[in-house]
C-alpha cells in the first residue's frame, strides 16, 4: 500500500471469504469507467504489462473506433529475466468500455466482443510461481478460496496441485525449474537489467 501512495489510485478492500473474480473485476471496471476510463486493463499482481509501440496510454490513444478488444498474448517467465521457451499462457484481453460488457473468470475473455480482436499491440509477461512457497501458497491454500459458484474445470491447474503429495509437488516444482529458458528480461521503465546482467537465476 505505501508504495502506491505517490501514484492516483483507489485501493478498495476485498473482505469476501472466497475470490469472486469475475464479480469483482466487472465491479473495478464500472468504477474505473466512472473515473473516467476509456480502456480498461484487468491484470493480476503476477503481470507485468507493456506495449512495445510506446506507451500504453499512447498506444490505446490511437486505436481505431472500430476496434474494442485486444488479445494479449501471455509470455511465461521463470522469474524476472528468463522466459519459458516451451510455455505459452492462456492470453489475457483489455477492451473498450461500455456498460454492457462483461469479463469473464480469469480475464481471458470479455463478452460481447462488439467488432474485431486485435493482437500484437500490447504484451504481457506473467511470473506465475515466485518460489516453491509461492506454488504452494497459490495452488493449496487458495484454492480453498475459489468461488463455489464457478464450474469445477475453472482453477483446474490449481486444483490438480493442490491433491498432490508433497513429494509429487516438490518433483513437479523440480521438473518446472528444469525447463529450458532464454535469457529475454521482462522489459523496465528506462531499461537496464533486473539482475545486473547476470544470468539466468533458478530461483
Amino acid at each position: 500500500r505505501e508504495a502506491l501512495v505517490p501514484f492516483p489510485v483507489a485501493i478498495i478492500n476485498d473482505d469476501e471469504p472466497y475470490h469472486y473474480q469475475p464479480r469483482w473485476i466487472n465491479y473495478l471496471a464500472a468504477v474505473a469507467a466512472e473515473h473516467g476510463a476509456k480502456w480498461i486493463i484487468p491484470f493480476d499482481a503476477d503481470e507485468f504489462w507493456y506495449s512495445p509501440h510506446g506507451t500504453i496510454t499512447a498506444v490505446l490513444d490511437k486505436i481505431p473506433e472500430t476496434y474494442d478488444t485486444l488479445h494479449v498474448k501471455s509470455i511465461q517467465m521463470r522469474d524476472f529475466e528468463c522466459r519459458f521457451t516451451d510455455e505459452e499462457g492462456m492470453g489475457k484481453v483489455a477492451y473498450r468500455w461500455t456498460p454492457n460488457r462483461v469479463v469473464a473468470n480469469g480475464n481471458h475473455m470479455v463478452y460481447p466482443v462488439l467488432h474485431d480482436l486485435v493482437e500484437g499491440v500490447l504484451e504481457l509477461r506473467e511470473i506465475q510461481f515466485r518460489s516453491f512457497d509461492h506454488m504452494l501458497d497459490k495452488c493449496v491454500e487458495r484454492v480453498k478460496m475459489l468461488d463455489p459458484t464457478l464450474p469445477y474445470s475453472e482453477g483446474t491447474h490449481q486444483r490438480v496441485l493442490a491433491t498432490m503429495t508433497g513429494e509429487e509437488q516438490a518433483q513437479w516444482w523440480a521438473q518446472r525449474m528444469a525447463r529450458p529458458v532464454t535469457y529475454d528480461p521482462i522489459p523496465r521503465i528506462g531499461g537496464g537489467s533486473w539482475a545486473n546482467g547476470m544470468p539466468c537465476m533458478r530461483r
